[in-house]
């Protein structure tokens, strides 16, 4: 899997976006962009296989006072469960400390998202906290500890 970073070019697009999926994911890439600026490697990727889009993933911030960043990441519907997120996971992780390796990453999950705790874990994540989101109520905090 290759991760390519997807430019901040709200205008148009490097990747044939095939579907209304990969096309809302562009979008909220860009939006994000214009609230937390873009500078690598703290952006959002598409994953690829033989030039398909298959997921997306990235930073939700750049590093902040706290040196913390955290990572989220999405598999298109009709390639989950083929180990796809969890590499997803695994590459920001390797692009984080490739950067900076004192910055401490974390995610965010629904309490009730198994299959997201599975691939954190698997990924030497701990959970580290429960923080209350205005839309979701009770959500777990994980940090990577490896």
């Amino acid at each position: 899997m290759k991760l390519q970073a997807v430019k901040f070019n709200p205008d148009s697009s490097d990747f044939e976006l095939k579907t209304d999926y990969s096309k809302m994911l562009y979008n909220k890439l860009q939006s994000l962009y214009e609230k937390i600026g873009y500078k690598e490697p703290w952006v959002g990727y598409f994953a690829l296989i033989r030039g398909e889009i298959v997921g997306s993933c990235g930073f939700k911030n750049q590093p902040n006072e706290t040196n913390k960043v955290e990572i989220a990441y999405t598999t298109l519907p009709e390639y989950e469960k083929r180990g796809y997120a969890s590499e997803m996971c695994n590459q920001l992780v390797d692009l984080s400390k490739n950067a900076d390796s004192s910055v401490i990453i974390t995610a965010q999950t629904l309490k009730t998202n198994v299959a997201s705790h599975k691939i954190l874990l698997k990924n030497h994540f701990i959970q580290s906290g429960i923080l209350i989101d205005d839309d979701y109520g009770e959500i777990l905090e994980w940090t990577y500890s490896k």
